[in-house]
C-alpha cells in the first residue's frame, strides 16, 4: 500500500511536471512564433524605408543631373567664355561682338528659355536672370538696327550679380550631386 501510494504520488507529480513543461513549451513556442513574425514585419518595414530612401536619392540625383547639365553648367560655361572674349574685344575689335558675343548671348537666352523650370532660382537670381534677358534683348536689338551704344544708355544695364550667382548655384548643386552620388554608392544601412 505504501508503495502504491508512493507510486500514485510520483505518477501525479510526474503528470503535473509533464503538463507544466508541455504548457510552458507551448507558451514559449507561441511567443517565439509571434516574436519571429513581428521581427519579419519589422525587417520588411526597414527594407521598405531603405528602398524608398534609395528611390528618393536616385530621383534627386536625376533631377540634379538635369539642372546641372541642361541649365547651370551650360549657362555658367557660356558666361565664362563670354567674359574671356569680352576682355579681348577691345584688343581684337568689334567683329568679335557679332561673331561670338551676340551668338553666345543668344544661346544663353535659348538655354534659359528652354530650361528655366530647372533653375529653381531664388528671388535674387531670378531677378538677375530677368535683367540679363532684358539686357541681351536690348543689346541684340540695338546692334540689329545699327546702333553701337551700350544697352546701359537705354536703362538696360548688365546684371552685375548674374555671373556670380550662377557660379555659386552651379557649384552648390554640383556639391549636392557629388554628395548624393557618394552616399548612394555605399550601403544606406543593413536591414536586420
Amino acid at each position: 500500500m505504501l508503495l502504491e501510494s508512493l507510486n500514485d504520488d510520483l505518477i501525479d507529480k510526474l503528470i503535473v511536471t509533464i503538463t507544466d513543461k508541455f504548457i510552458i513549451g507551448i507558451i514559449v513556442l507561441v511567443c517565439g512564433f509571434w516574436l519571429s513574425r513581428k521581427l519579419e514585419i519589422f525587417k520588411r518595414e526597414q527594407n521598405k524605408i531603405l528602398d524608398m530612401d534609395r528611390v528618393l536619392n536616385n530621383k534627386r540625383i536625376d533631377y540634379l543631373e538635369k539642372q546641372l547639365s541642361n541649365f547651370y553648367w551650360p549657362v555658367y560655361l557660356r558666361l565664362e567664355k563670354d567674359d574671356a572674349i569680352w576682355m579681348l574685344s577691345d584688343k581684337v575689335g568689334k567683329h568679335v561682338e557679332g561673331a561670338f558675343i551676340l551668338p553666345n548671348h543668344k544661346k544663353v537666352v535659348e538655354i534659359i528659355e528652354a530650361n528655366i523650370h530647372l533653375a529653381q532660382a531664388n528671388d535674387e537670381l531670378f531677378e538677375q536672370i530677368k535683367l540679363y534677358m532684358r539686357h541681351v534683348a536690348a543689346y541684340q536689338t540695338l546692334r540689329e538696327i545699327g546702333i553701337q551704344t551700350d544697352p546701359l544708355h537705354y536703362e538696360e544695364p548688365w546684371p552685375s550679380k548674374f555671373f556670380e550667382l550662377i557660379e555659386k548655384e552651379t557649384k552648390r548643386l554640383q556639391k549636392q550631386y557629388e554628395e548624393l552620388i557618394r552616399v548612394t554608392q555605399r550601403p544606406l544601412g543593413k536591414a536586420i
